[in-house]
């Protein structure tokens, strides 16, 4: 693999892992969309083997995973705050028949 190559990887694996995110959050898979942002954290790790100073294409490069990175946070961000609307409205529903559950025993 060449060098080019091989700072390409992190760029078509963040690609990827975005596509597959923006999947699962349309199928309102957000568990899913959550744990793959783990996987961004290796991929960005990558970026540790650039060396300073930076090509041209480097920098395109790291300008590239920063805006995906943003993309992916925002994603993340947004299966989040599922989560915790779902765990509110469980948590209110769980109130809602501890509520009934006690009105019966009288």
């Amino acid at each position: 693999m060449t060098d080019q190559q091989h700072q390409q990887s992190p760029l078509l694996g963040l690609h990827a892992l975005l596509s597959a995110m923006r999947t699962h959050a349309a199928s309102g898979e957000w568990q899913h969309v959550a744990s793959a942002e783990q996987e961004k954290h290796s991929l960005i790790a990558c970026l540790s083997q650039l060396q300073t100073p930076l090509s041209v294409e480097q920098t395109q490069l790291v300008a590239s995973i920063r805006a995906l990175d943003r993309e992916i946070l925002d994603l993340a961000t947004a299966a989040r705050q599922h989560a915790a609307q779902a765990l509110r409205g469980l948590s209110q529903q769980q109130a809602v028949s501890q509520t009934y559950l006690a009105n019966q025993a009288y």
